[in-house]
C-alpha cells in the first residue's frame, strides 16, 4: 500500500490521445488507433498489425467474452473454456504473453493464471476494442510480446460531448443459450464537468450444441429420443450471469482533462462438463470397508471486482515536451470456486498499475516525434483452499520506455526500447529479473495508398509467480500442475514483414512473421499421474513460431445507392519445439474465411463461410482435432433517415449447426463450440 500512496501522487494527468486532439487526417472508412503508439494515428500508417472494432463491427462480433468476440478475426483464436471464460489467443500465444487492458491499464484479475478464470472486462460495455500485435508493444510491458488487447469504454470523458445529454442503449437476445442482455450509458455535461454513467446486464442458460457433439456422454436411446424431438443438446453447467456498472466524473478544459471513475463487475458462470471433476479414489478403513473419497461435483465461479481509475492529460509548453499523460488503476479482485454449494478455492488479487507518458515536441521540422515514460505495477495475489495450486505471492514491476519515429519523405523509421525490473516474492523465496527489450521498424510508402514495411524486435519476459511456484491439483483443467522455481527469462526475436493497400477496387494486406524463442516457457503433459490427475508441468525449451495473416476485399459493384463487396481472409501459425523437434501444444489450425457484403445507406447484409482445417500436428499426449465449416450471416437495418445511431441487427452463427471444437481449448471434447445461434440486437443512440 505504501507504493500505492506514492504513485497516487503522480496520478493527475493521463490518457491515450484522440483523433480530435491530434488532428490526424484519415482516409474514408479508416479507423484511428490510440493503443499502438503515444499519438493517435490512422490504422493504415501504424507499422504494427492492428485491429479495431467499433460501432457496427463491434455489434456484429459481440460475444459474451473478449476471447470469443475477437476469435473469428485473422490471427486470433480463443482458449474457449465455455461462454463464461475465454481469453484471446494471438498467433498461437496466450496467457501472460497477451496483455488485456481496460483503457490502457491492465484488467487486474486472475485470468492469466488459468483458462477457467474470466477476464474482468465485458465487451458488452465497450465502445471500441483495439488490438496491436507484433514486436513493438514495449510501451505496455514485456509480457505484451504476443499482443495488446485494449478495451475502451469511455468511463472517463476526455473531451466535452457535443450535446448536454448523450448516450446509447443496447438490447440483445441470443437463441443458442437463451441469452438476455442489455447495456446503456449516458454522458451529462455540466459546464466543463462531464458525468458518465454506465450499466450492463447479461444472463444465459446452458448453451446448445448440435446433436452428436456430446454423444460420448449419452446412451443410444437418449440420443435417439432427442433426435426425434428435434432438440439439440445443452452443455451442462455452462450458464452465466454478469452485471456491472461505472460512474465517472471528469473536468475538461482547452488544454487537457482530469477524471476519476469507479466500476464494479459481478459475474457468475459455470465450468462445463461438471468442471473440476475430482479423481475417483478409494481408501480402505481399519474395519476393511472401502470408502469413495471424491466424486464429480458441479463447479461454478463467483467473481467480483471493484476498480478505481484516475486519468488526465495536460497539453502545452512543458520544457522539451508538449503533452503529459498519466493513467492509474487500482482494483480489488476476488473470485470463489463453488463446488456445489460449498466454497472450494478462493482467489484474490489486490493490485494497482500506473503509467506516465511525456510526449516530446516535434523536431527536424516536425519529422521527428516520440514519447518516453515510466510504468509501475504491484500485485498481491493469493489462493486459499484445499485445492489452491499456487502459493501466495507479491509481484512488483517497474519499467522505463521510449518510442521514437522519424519520417524522411516516403520512408518512416521507428525505434522503441524498454528496461524493466520484476520482483516476485513467495514465502521464503524471492526471484528478481532485469530485462531489456528493443524494437525497430522501417516502412516505405510509394504513394498514399500503399505501405510496405518490416519490423524487428528482441524482448525478454520474466516468468510469473504461477509459472514459477505452482504445485497442486488444478481441477479446472483436470490436471496436477507443477511449476519450476528455476525458470529463466524467455527471450524472443521477432521479424515481421507486411504490405498494405487501402484504396481502389482491390484493398487488403499480407503479413508474414517468424519468432524465435530461447528458453520458451512451456506447459505440457508428461504422461504421469498424481492424485489421480495427469501431470502438467512447466519447462523451458527453444521454439519457433512462423505464420501469416492475409486479408483482401474486392469492390464488385458500386452505384450511387448501393455497393457489393466480396472479401477473404486467411491465417496460419506453425509452432515448433526446436530442441525436441515436435510441435507445441494447443496451436490453432489453418483457417480460411470468405464473405460477401451488400451495403446501402440504411441496410447492410453479410454472409460468410469459415473453414478451419483439421489440426493433426499435435504435441505428445495431445489429441488431434477435426476440421469444420461454418456458415454465418447478418442483416443490419437503420430504419430512420438521418438517425444512423439507431440500428437493428439480425445475426446467425453456425447456421448449418456444425459440430466444431477449438483445438486451443482444454475442454474441447466436453465443451464443443456452440451450435446454431440466432441473435437479434437493438442499438439506439441519443
Amino acid at each position: 500500500m505504501k507504493r500505492l500512496v506514492i504513485f497516487t501522487a503522480l496520478s493527475v494527468i493521463a490518457s491515450p490521445a484522440t483523433a480530435a486532439e491530434t488532428g490526424v487526417d484519415v482516409a474514408p472508412g479508416e479507423e484511428i488507433v490510440v493503443t499502438a503508439r503515444p499519438s493517435a494515428t490512422d490504422q493504415f500508417s501504424v507499422l504494427q498489425s492492428t485491429t479495431v472494432l467499433t460501432a457496427e463491427s463491434l455489434q456484429l462480433r459481440l460475444e459474451g467474452s473478449i476471447g470469443e468476440t475477437l476469435a473469428s478475426l485473422p490471427g486470433f483464436s480463443s482458449s474457449f473454456f465455455g461462454p463464461g471464460a475465454s481469453r484471446p489467443i494471438i498467433r498461437g500465444l496466450d496467457g501472460d504473453r497477451i496483455r488485456v487492458l481496460t483503457n490502457g491499464i491492465g484488467s487486474i484479475d486472475a485470468a492469466s493464471v488459468s483458462p477457467d478464470h474470466a477476464v474482468a472486462a465485458d465487451p458488452l460495455g465497450a465502445q471500441r476494442i483495439e488490438v496491436v500485435r507484433g514486436p513493438a508493444n514495449l510501451m505496455y510491458g514485456s509480457n505484451a510480446v504476443g499482443g495488446v488487447v485494449n478495451v475502451l469504454d469511455g468511463r472517463i470523458s476526455e473531451r466535452l460531448p457535443e450535446h448536454p445529454i448523450s448516450g446509447q442503449a443496447d438490447l440483445l437476445y441470443g437463441s443458442g443459450s437463451d441469452e438476455r442482455a442489455g447495456a446503456g450509458h449516458v454522458d451529462v455535461t455540466m459546464g466543463k464537468f462531464v458525468l458518465h454513467l454506465k450499466g450492463f446486464y447479461r444472463e444465459t442458460d446452458d448453451y446448445r450444441v448440435p446433436l452428436g457433439a456430446l454423444e460420448d456422454e449419452h446412451d443410444e436411446e437418449e440420443e435417439h429420443e432427442e433426435e426425434e424431438e428435434g432438440n439439440p443438446k445443452r452443455v451442462a453447467n455452462s450458464a452465466t450471469k454478469s452485471q456491472g456498472g461505472t460512474a465517472g466524473l471528469s473536468y475538461v478544459w482547452d488544454d487537457g482533462f482530469f477524471g476519476v471513475a469507479y466500476s464494479r463487475l459481478d459475474s457468475t458462470y459455470g465450468i462445463p462438463s461438471g468442471g473440476h471433476a475430482h479423481a475417483e479414489e478409494e481408501h480402505e478403513h481399519d474395519d476393511g470397508h472401502e470408502e469413495e473419497e471424491h466424486g464429480e461435483e458441479t463447479v461454478s465461479i463467483d467473481l467480483v471486482q471493484d476498480r478505481l481509475d484516475v486519468a488526465g492529460e495536460v497539453r502545452g509548453d512543458l520544457l522539451a515536451f508538449q503533452t503529459a499523460r498519466v493513467r492509474f488503476g487500482y482494483a480489488d479482485y476476488r473470485h470463489v470456486e463453488l463446488e456445489g454449494d460449498e466454497v472450494g478455492t478462493t482467489f484474490t488479487n489486490e493490485a494497482w498499475e500506473g503509467r506516465l507518458e511525456l510526449v516530446q515536441k516535434p523536431m527536424l521540422e516536425g519529422n521527428w516525434s516520440g514519447a518516453s515514460g515510466v510504468q509501475l505495477s504491484s500485485r498481491d495475489f493469493e489462493a486459499i483452499g484445499d485445492e489452491a495450486f499456487v502459493p501466495p505471492s507479491e509481484t512488483f514491476n517497474w519499467g522505463v520506455f521510449t518510442f521514437q519515429e522519424v519520417k524522411l519523405g516516403a520512408l518512416t523509421a521507428e525505434l522503441g526500447a524498454r528496461f524493466e525490473n520484476q520482483q516476485v516474492d513467495v514465502t521464503g523465496e524471492r526471484r528478481n529479473f532485469d530485462s531489456f527489450s528493443v524494437s525497430g521498424g522501417l516502412a516505405w510508402s510509394p504513394d498514399q495508398d500503399w505501405l510496405i514495411g518490416v519490423t524487428v524486435g528482441r524482448s525478454k519476459r520474466a516468468p510469473t509467480a504461477e509459472e514459477l511456484f505452482a504445485k497442486g491439483p488444478h481441477l479446472a483443467i483436470g490436471a496436477f500442475e507443477i511449476g519450476d522455481p528455476d525458470l529463466r527469462q524467455e527471450t524472443a526475436l521477432n521479424l515481421e514483414a507486411f504490405v498494405r493497400k487501402r484504396a481502389g477496387i482491390v484493398t487488403g494486406s499480407l503479413t508474414g512473421f517468424v519468432t524465435w524463442y530461447d528458453d520458451f516457457i512451456t506447459q505440457s503433459f508428461n504422461g504421469e499421474e498424481e492424485d489421480g490427475l495427469p501431470v502438467l508441468v512447466r519447462g523451458q525449451t527453444d521454439a519457433r513460431f512462423i505464420g501469416m495473416e492475409a486479408e483482401i476485399e474486392v469492390e464488385a459493384v458500386r452505384t450511387d445507392l448501393w455497393s457489393l463487396t466480396v472479401d477473404a481472409s486467411a491465417d496460419y501459425v506453425r509452432a515448433t519445439d526446436t530442441v525436441a523437434g515436435g510441435p507445441l501444444p494447443r496451436i490453432p489450425a489453418f483457417r480460411l474465411q470468405a464473405g460477401a457484403e451488400y451495403k446501402r445507406d440504411w441496410l447492410t447484409g453479410r454472409v460468410e463461410v469459415q473453414r478451419v482445417s483439421r489440426q493433426d500436428r499435435v504435441a505428445a499426449f495431445e489429441d488431434e482435432t477435426g476440421g469444420y465449416t461454418m456458415l454465418n450471416a447478418s442483416l443490419s437495418v437503420r430504419p430512420f433517415t438521418g438517425r444512423p445511431d439507431v440500428s437493428i441487427m439480425l445475426r446467425g452463427r453456425n447456421l448449418t449447426n456444425t459440430i466444431a471444437r477449438a483445438h486451443t481449448s482444454f475442454l474441447k471434447e466436453v465443451a464443443p463450440l456452440p451450435g446454431r445461434d440466432i441473435r437479434v440486437s437493438l442499438q439506439v443512440g441519443f
